[in-house]
């Protein structure tokens, strides 16, 4: 059993089980703009969707998750032109912050 924190109109929200085990949710065939820090350390971003675009239209985007999980068939871009941007890109982030890492 599963129950809502909160959601949004863009098709995600926050999602709690029973074991405490965290989901946000991007199922959306217009979510082409997602600029800026999504930042859930403890928790799995899903993005689901059937050949749509996701954040491809963002001069940049920061995912910091537990897990990311993709289901159908998304085309989850990130993006890093942070200076197409005006909005302030987080210490740490960006081109003044060393090597880019991926984790397991």
């Amino acid at each position: 059993m599963a129950a809502a924190i909160g959601a949004g109109s863009g098709g995600g929200g926050a999602w709690r089980s029973d074991f405490g085990i965290y989901s946000f949710t991007i199922s959306s065939s217009a979510a082409r703009q997602l600029l800026g820090t999504i930042y859930i350390p403890s928790a799995t971003l899903a993005v689901s969707g059937a050949n749509n675009q996701v954040a491809d239209e963002s001069a940049w985007t920061v995912i910091v998750a537990k897990a990311i999980t993709l289901a159908g068939s998304p085309n989850l871009v990130i993006n890093a032109n942070y200076a197409g941007s005006t909005v302030p890109v987080p210490g740490g982030v960006g081109p003044r912050s060393g090597r880019v890492t991926l984790t397991r």
